[in-house]
């Protein structure tokens, strides 16, 4: 897949584009095999599935994640995701993700 966007982050286990920012809300493509344990203060993400599977580790709860979901995380609220392969997904994030926001808690 090619896709152009404004930006693109390879963490090895987290591969993220973005695709479109605006002072409303930012849109970015992830491709996840395992992302670290992190919250965002003021954001909310929408998740949504375009293929794979996996789990979601969001909270204390453990949920398991396939194509045509579509997850919602509040403000606050420790998540992670977790796959044997990768799971594609598009992450609307509003307001729009910013690294100050973005709290690793592993």
């Amino acid at each position: 897949m090619k896709l152009k966007g404004k930006g693109f982050i390879d963490l090895g286990t987290e591969k993220i584009y973005e695709i479109l920012r605006n002072p409303n809300f930012s849109l970015a493509f992830a491709e996840i095999r395992e992302s670290k344990l992190h919250l965002h203060r003021r954001s909310t993400e929408l998740y949504l599935v375009c293929d794979g599977e996996g789990v979601l580790f969001l909270n204390k709860s453990k949920i398991r994640i396939r194509k045509g979901d579509v997850i919602k995380v509040s403000p606050n609220t420790p998540h992670k995701v977790v796959s044997k392969g990768w799971v594609k997904l598009f992450v609307v994030s509003y307001p729009p993700w910013n690294k100050g926001d973005h709290i690793l808690l592993e």
